[in-house]
């Protein structure tokens, strides 16, 4: 981009060759060449203050009605809202009673021992009263029949203690699988009593 003749005396301000090419002013500077480029960013005029500006005089005949903005689902800073995750009373986690829930209800689910830990103790009641009152009632019935009802009473009972089960199995995968926010919203919040 330099010249070897450049050196420095052939422009005006002593700048060399180079600088005329980038500037875009091609070879020296002559009297042909016009006013020199002003290269500063150029100052913005300010704008009139609304408070100056006169408003519109209203027309005869039309009634004038306040204008209110739709309503928007907006938050204070123009984004769109987010959805609140529920807050606990005691402060404790979703995401760890979640967990504790789903546990609980995969292992101890024929007992509804699940269902007591979230706050509900009528379901909770229920399948405990089921899964243990189905066992004495098919004892019972083999007692009263001198052991001869246990060959249809136990298998019965068996039956009906592996569907709370597997209800309890299957709410607490249900529990582990739901996100944070819904788990929160549908069985802590909204005491979901069932599934």
């Amino acid at each position: 981009m330099t010249r070897p003749e450049d050196d420095g005396k052939g422009t005006p301000g002593n700048a060399p060759s180079w600088v005329d090419e980038v500037l875009g002013r091609a070879g020296t500077a002559g009297p042909d060449d016009g006013p020199p480029q002003d290269l500063r960013i150029p100052q913005a005029t300010p704008a009139a203050p609304p408070s100056l500006t006169k408003p519109a005089a209203p027309q005869p005949g039309l009634e004038s009605r306040p204008v209110t903005p739709p309503a928007s689902n907006l938050d204070r800073f123009g984004e769109p809202a987010r959805p609140q995750v529920p807050q606990l009373p005691g402060g404790a986690d979703v995401a760890q009673k979640k967990l504790i829930a789903g546990l609980l209800g995969i292992f101890l689910g024929s007992l509804g021992v699940h269902k007591f830990y979230l706050g509900n103790t009528t379901p909770g009641a229920i399948m405990l009263g089921v899964n243990v009152g189905v066992w004495i009632v098919a004892f019972l019935l083999g007692l009263l029949t001198l052991g001869f009802g246990l060959v249809i009473t136990l298998p019965l009972a068996a039956l009906v203690s592996s569907a709370v089960g597997l209800l309890g199995l299957v709410e607490g995968i249900i529990y582990l699988t739901k996100s944070d926010a819904d788990f929160g919203r549908e069985y802590i919040l909204g005491q979901k009593p069932w599934l």
